[in-house]
């Protein structure tokens, strides 16, 4: 019989340990957005299952059709990726609505989704995201973020930055993410975020 713990490069188990319990009430938590769960992190040493327990989360919520489940990948302009993928993933509903913003374009290149903002200001994705999830919120829809090795990199904390600030203004959004123990310290005692 082959190991169904055998860790493998983004490969998730065939079996998991023991969590059924503290998975289904962190979806519950992260579901009913006024819960201190709505962002959470999850941190350990490599290998002990954190991107397997965040992901086994993100497909349950996932199920929910209320609710665009995003793997944001760390890098630069994490704030701008979101927004695309987040248009990309909406029902063609929601886009048709993004689409009829009066200030801002939608266009779809091959890279890519880019945004024009029509009074030829420099591209704002707060101001973007902020749009979307006003949308989103009207029509029932929610958003969860899930980033793997979260780390203090300029763009994740771009992110984390506008992710208070769109908290704080009760919108539909929630964060997921999994890092190192130092790396999480090193992104919790940064000197603009409030972790």
């Amino acid at each position: 019989m082959r190991n169904p713990f055998n860790p493998s490069f983004g490969i998730q188990p065939t079996v998991l340990l023991d969590r059924e319990e503290v998975q289904s009430k962190l979806v519950k938590d992260i579901k009913a957005l006024d819960t201190p769960y709505r962002t959470t992190l999850i941190y350990g040493n490599r290998g002990v299952g954190k991107t397997v327990f965040m992901n086994s989360v993100g497909k349950q919520i996932d199920q929910d059709p209320t609710w665009i489940t995003i793997h944001l990948i760390i890098g630069d302009n994490m704030v701008g990726r979101l927004a695309e993928m987040i248009y990309q993933q909406s029902t063609n509903k929601i886009k048709k609505i993004f689409d009829q913003l009066s200030d801002i374009n939608f266009e779809i290149g091959g890279l890519g989704l880019k945004f024009t903002l029509n009074d030829k200001q420099t591209s704002n994705y707060q101001l973007v995201l902020k749009k979307m999830l006003k949308i989103l919120e009207k029509n029932n829809q929610k958003v969860l973020v899930m980033i793997d090795e979260a780390q203090e990199v300029t763009g994740m904390v771009e992110l984390a930055s506008v992710y208070q600030v769109m908290i704080s203004e009760g919108l539909p959004i929630s964060i997921i993410m999994t890092g190192l123990p130092k790396n999480v310290q090193d992104l919790q005692n940064n000197h603009v975020l409030t972790f």
